[in-house]
């Protein structure tokens, strides 16, 4: 009587360890899917262009705090140089705006051209490439909430400067040629 108490008593000790490895295996299998989401994102929402008398001004909206920056790093482009082509990444963003390609016509701005980039991690990250009629220099500055980023491209001719040298040309004003 005494052996079969033992054997029992031991049966049972390894069943608790048998338990616990089973615990600690289904642990291990569903810890992969735990982390599903490895980052919060937001979504860009909007993407306007406006008019200015010496450029355009993009104001790129978001639903939540957006982060950006320069493609490979080069800030150089965003603050001081001048390219006819600009990228940018919206490293914590996808895109709610349901088109790749946006033609702004807005001199110097020609068109804004959005992709996920190759190594963006679950679809999150969008790179937006800004394509100019001629280099022109680019301010970007962020809104108080963050919840929006505003590029500013800077033009070397003005709106009014061409108004201007065309209505002093002497042409009627049905037929006034406007350069763009």
């Amino acid at each position: 009587m005494s052996y079969r108490r033992y054997t029992r008593w031991n049966g049972e000790k390894h069943a608790g360890v048998r338990g616990a490895a089973c615990g600690l295996l289904l642990l291990l299998l569903c810890a992969g899917r735990l982390d599903a989401q490895t980052s919060a994102y937001c979504n860009i929402t909007a993407i306007e262009s406006q008019q200015l008398s010496n450029g355009v001004q993009i104001t790129v909206k978001a639903d939540g705090v957006v982060d950006w920056e320069p493609e490979g790093g080069d800030w150089s482009v965003f603050y001081g140089g001048e390219s006819n082509r600009l990228t940018m990444r919206f490293t914590n963003a996808k895109s709610q705006i349901g088109r790749t390609f946006i033609d702004v016509s807005k001199y110097p701005v020609s068109y804004l051209q959005l992709s996920v980039p190759q190594d963006a991690v679950e679809g999150v990250g969008l790179k937006m490439l800004i394509g100019l009629y001629e280099p022109s220099s680019v301010n970007v500055n962020r809104s108080t909430d963050r919840q929006s980023v505003v590029i500013t491209v800077n033009s070397k001719r003005t709106i009014a400067a061409r108004a201007a040298a065309n209505g002093s040309n002497g042409s009627n004003g049905g037929s006034a040629r406007q350069d763009v």
